[in-house]
């Protein structure tokens, strides 16, 4: 019976929602009887459990309803056991040989760099002409990072301050 009106839910589900959203949220979850009649859903871990409770019960409960009229309610519980699997990048690097880079030496740059002719940035900001001291010294640790690895820390990065 709750295997029965499980799939149908998600059947249900998977019509209603966005592909992510069905397999972030509703996907992942497991179902078993917790007594006759009370059907319990178990969540892979705390943030789902809390997510379905808040934005997907009254649907699952309504859906109970409409396909078990005989059924008496659904409770969210954290899965103690949760199916555990490979992570997806570690499946992917098995399955393919491991490329190998090729570095080329780039030319040394004539002229006026083309990113500050594009950017219209100011050749003369550089981290090396800058003045630190306590009242910016977050800001340049920071700006330092993303320069040195852009779209790893701090992204997006956003500095505000008033001006003086």
């Amino acid at each position: 019976m709750m295997n029965d009106f499980w799939s149908r839910c998600l059947t249900n589900f998977q019509e209603e929602l966005p592909a992510q959203q069905f397999n972030s949220w509703i996907k992942s979850l497991r179902v078993e009887l917790a007594a006759p009649g009370q059907v319990r859903l178990l969540a892979p871990n705390r943030f789902v459990l809390q997510w379905v409770r808040e934005r997907y019960l009254p649907r699952i409960e309504l859906l109970l309803r409409e396909f078990h009229p005989q059924a008496t309610g659904v409770t969210l519980s954290l899965d103690d056991h949760p199916e555990t699997s490979e992570p997806a990048a570690d499946k992917a690097a098995e399955s393919r040989p491991a490329a190998v880079a090729v570095v080329s030496e780039t030319p040394p740059a004539r002229g006026t760099d083309p990113v500050y002719e594009k950017t219209r940035l100011n050749e003369e900001f550089t981290f090396e002409t800058l003045v630190t001291g306590r009242s910016n010294d977050l800001a340049r640790a920071a700006a330092q990072q993303v320069g040195l690895n852009p779209g790893i820390s701090y992204n997006p990065l956003f500095v505000y301050g008033g001006v003086g």
